[in-house]
């Protein structure tokens, strides 16, 4: 069975081995502006079908899963998306994300 991003999110936020300790790494629109942004996983308030959410409702931030490109524990990479790899934008970016 094919593991999803869903999965994985609940997975690091909720399973004791992981302790609500990974990164997912995102893509961030402001003001005309892309820019790559993170967060712990043990900041995400709700994990829906579609996104998560980062704080409480009044005060969120909601990221669909799409504008999900990395995540992952320990420095180890859980998943990553293949259209970054594919544009060779992991690479690049290799330091921003240690």
């Amino acid at each position: 069975m094919k593991t999803t991003i869903r999965d994985l999110l609940n997975k690091i936020k909720w399973d004791p081995r992981y302790r609500g300790k990974g990164e997912i790494y995102f893509i961030e629109r402001k003001n005309n502006t892309i820019t790559l942004d993170c967060c712990e996983a043990e900041k995400i308030t709700d994990i829906s079908k579609n996104y998560f959410r980062i704080g409480e409702k009044h005060n969120a931030k909601y990221i669909p899963f799409h504008r999900i490109v990395k995540i992952s524990h320990n420095d180890q990479v859980l998943w990553i998306s293949k259209r970054w790899i594919c544009n060779g934008i992991e690479k690049q970016n290799t330091q921003s994300f240690s």
